[in-house]
């Protein structure tokens, strides 16, 4: 992340960690001059129970004048999915699910949890499914596998991901997919590593049976 922090302080001139979202964090604690970079979103904005009951009947579609309520929203508070406050717990477990989900079939509430997120398109799931989804179970099994012949190594490529995901999980008010990228790297050989031990599994039982 060095050449992103160097990069961010020439074109940026503040000290931005991740993305410009950690600025209001990084603030607090950075005796730094303030700039225009810090990050709001309209989905901070709660609705009351009279804004909810004007969605729902209809007289209510936008939350500013630019920003609309998703019809996906109107259509699935109708069915009684309404936005709420998420606690602590509710916000952490969300990001860690969007960090690090293999698809995304339904819809879900983010950033505090007045934010709507509709499922993603049949390509995003394809592509994400092909390229990440198919390699996270034998990716599990290789991590298994490395522990047991090379600890020291497997506990270096798990801390890593550790700590990518407690760094979005704690700093970032919500995450996506293509915040992983820079750890698939890791993902793909140890799945790949994985898919090996699972083929070396079936040829030793084949062999002793032919034996």
């Amino acid at each position: 992340m060095t050449p992103w922090l160097i990069r961010n302080f020439v074109v940026l001139d503040n000290i931005v960690i991740l993305s410009t979202r950690t600025t209001s964090i990084t603030e607090k604690f950075i005796d730094y001059k303030k700039s225009e970079v810090s990050f709001n979103h309209y989905g901070n904005r709660e609705l009351s129970t009279s804004q909810i009951d004007s969605v729902l009947s209809g007289t209510k579609t936008h939350f500013s004048k630019t920003d609309g309520i998703p019809e996906g929203q109107i259509e699935e508070m109708k069915q009684g999915k309404f936005p709420h406050r998420y606690s602590t717990l509710e916000n952490l477990a969300n990001r860690l699910i969007d960090l690090w989900r293999p698809f995304k079939f339904s819809s879900n509430y983010y950033m505090g949890g007045f934010s709507y997120m509709g499922p993603w398109s049949l390509k995003h799931n394809v592509s994400a499914i092909l390229c990440y989804g198919l390699l996270l179970p034998f990716f599990f099994i290789g991590l298994y596998h490395l522990l047991k012949r090379k600890k020291k190594v497997a506990i270096i490529l798990l801390s890593i991901l550790l700590y990518h995901s407690i760094i979005h999980m704690l700093f970032i008010p919500y995450t996506r997919d293509r915040y992983r990228i820079p750890l698939e790297s890791i993902i793909i050989m140890l799945g790949v590593y994985g898919m090996l031990m699972v083929y070396e599994y079936f040829i030793k039982k084949k062999t002793i049976r032919l034996s």
